[in-house]
């Protein structure tokens, strides 16, 4: 029937480009655009290996809670007007091992990959070059990690790498954040909790390359733990109308000064690590260490500490992002040429 559930149907190899939309307003985040491909009431479906784009609207769309349980794993999506993946309402989704890149061309809201709504996994996926946010992930018990992300906020404000909202319960781990080089005068960020994230947990990530690598609008009971921020210039915490936060073990690094908004937020900063380079700090409470934490690559990947350093002492564990991204180059099956 028409109603009827599509389950355990797998599409793998395939191609899809040259695809149109009608001429609308996209809404927030161009959701209202279609995909290459959309998926509706699918129930543990595989979509692998697929090659989409150049596309005008998304390239693949799942629409709606009717979606559970479904794999998108392996595929290259590329050179979309509006954006990537989009799996907001799905449930138990799979996102994985996947490269989004050129993304919101035509309409540059568009995202490179909004993530399913409820205990979805998003992970090894590499998102670069678009318009606005590269991951956004709402709803409850989901788990983003192992991501890299960069080059995305290229066109417009208020967004940044990896974006929560209306969210309860999930988890960012592991996941590199650089490079968010959008236009000057654009609130480009690298990791932001945003109005309504709650009871979440954000550990083990590297920010790069970002000079607000992160942000925290209208949040509550969220952790922080175990985090990397570094950039060659200024940085930039912030924690604007947000509450009863746990900010700790995190290495907070900057060749310039280092500023922190609304310090209050967060209940005990006695675990941190702050060093300006420059030696210019701004609402970085009494409370916080200040020092070189001596990282042994911190242009790279390895975030290990080479020399004796104060980081130890605070219980604040090395970190290494070798293996974000995808693991194997998407095996691109058949490509549409684009001008």
């Amino acid at each position: 029937s028409s109603t009827a559930a599509v389950t355990n149907l797998t599409l793998r190899g395939l191609g899809f480009g040259v695809t149109t939309v009608p001429l609308l307003a996209g809404g927030s985040e161009e959701g209202r655009y279609d995909g290459a491909l959309t998926l509706q009431g699918t129930v543990k479906c595989r979509l692998q290996g697929l090659s989409i784009g150049p596309v005008a609207g998304h390239a693949i769309s799942l629409r709606g809670a009717s979606n559970a349980g479904d794999w998108i794993q392996d595929c290259e999506l590329s050179h979309c007007g509006a954006g990537g993946l989009y799996a907001n309402g799905s449930q138990n989704t799979i996102i994985s091992n996947n490269y989004v890149h050129d993304f919101g061309l035509l309409y540059p809201g568009g995202i490179g990959i909004e993530a399913g709504s409820v205990a979805s996994l998003t992970s090894h996926n590499t998102v670069r070059g678009g318009g606005y946010t590269g991951i956004i992930a709402r709803g409850q018990d989901g788990v983003v990690e192992s991501n890299l992300v960069f080059s995305c906020m290229q066109a417009l404000n208020d967004g940044g790498g990896i974006y929560l909202s209306l969210c309860s319960n999930l988890v960012v781990r592991g996941n590199l954040v650089r490079d968010m080089t959008g236009p000057v005068g654009i609130n480009h960020h690298g990791i932001y909790l945003d109005e309504g994230a709650h009871d979440s947990l954000v550990t083990g990530n590297v920010v790069q390359g970002v000079p607000w690598p992160m942000m925290n609008h209208m949040a509550t009971n969220n952790a922080v733990v175990n985090n990397v921020f570094l950039v060659a210039g200024d940085l930039r915490l912030s924690f604007f109308n947000s509450t009863n936060y746990t900010f700790s073990k995190n290495i907070v690094l900057a060749a310039g000064g280092v500023s922190l908004d609304n310090p209050g937020a967060v209940g005990s900063w006695s675990t941190d690590l702050f060093f300006s380079q420059s030696g210019k700090t701004n609402g970085i409470p009494a409370a916080a260490a200040q020092g070189d934490p001596g990282l042994s690559d911190p242009a790279g990947t390895n975030f290990s500490f080479a020399v004796v350093s104060p980081a130890t002492g605070l219980g604040i564990l090395p970190l290494e992002v070798r293996g974000v991204g995808y693991q194997v180059p998407p095996p691109i099956h058949f490509r549409f040429l684009t001008p």
